[in-house]
């Protein structure tokens, strides 16, 4: 090996004084991707197409497919496409499991913005977290809870939007 280097670097940072001071240009265009960028889920896509066989999510004894999930991904994208207008934030109502992963997933593809709730949350928590979101549809995942009066806590009856992973 050879003799150990050192490098110096000189860095100017601000004051935290000259940082509380700044004030930012709240309208100026925010920075954006270009029309040719790569979006979050392309590099998924991409392993699905390489090897649509490998194993992309295990959740208990059950193993999905990278072509599976994205066979999945793809239908319950269209299906968000159709339910949510664009532009409007989607809350995934669900567990830790692949049904929200591939929910997950599926909003990326529509082009639509998301958050997580989880369902072992209690609901009149989810409902004041979804308020504040300003989500416009609450996505529920496969099975999660069919009943009416826990999803009122969280979201009117047309703020819902049911996915299901057999469908």
């Amino acid at each position: 090996l050879g003799a150990a280097q050192t490098v110096s670097a000189s860095f100017n940072v601000p004051s935290s004084q000259a940082l509380r001071d700044e004030r930012p240009n709240l309208d100026a265009p925010l920075p954006g991707p270009a029309d040719d960028a790569r979006r979050i889920f392309d590099a998924f896509v991409d392993v699905a197409r390489r090897r649509p066989d490998a194993t992309a999510v295990v959740h208990g004894d059950r193993a999905y497919t990278y072509g599976e999930l994205e066979r999945l991904t793809r239908a319950l994208a269209a299906r968000l496409q159709a339910a949510v207008p664009p532009g409007e934030l989607v809350a995934i109502y669900g567990r830790r499991d692949v049904g929200t992963v591939a929910a997950m997933i599926a909003s990326a593809r529509a082009g639509r913005a998301f958050s997580v709730l989880d369902s072992a949350y209690p609901p009149a928590r989810l409902g004041q977290t979804f308020s504040q979101l300003g989500a416009a549809r609450l996505v529920i995942v496969d099975g999660r809870s069919d009943d009416d009066h826990e999803l009122a806590q969280i979201a009117g009856r047309d703020a819902r939007v049911r996915l299901r992973l057999d469908d």
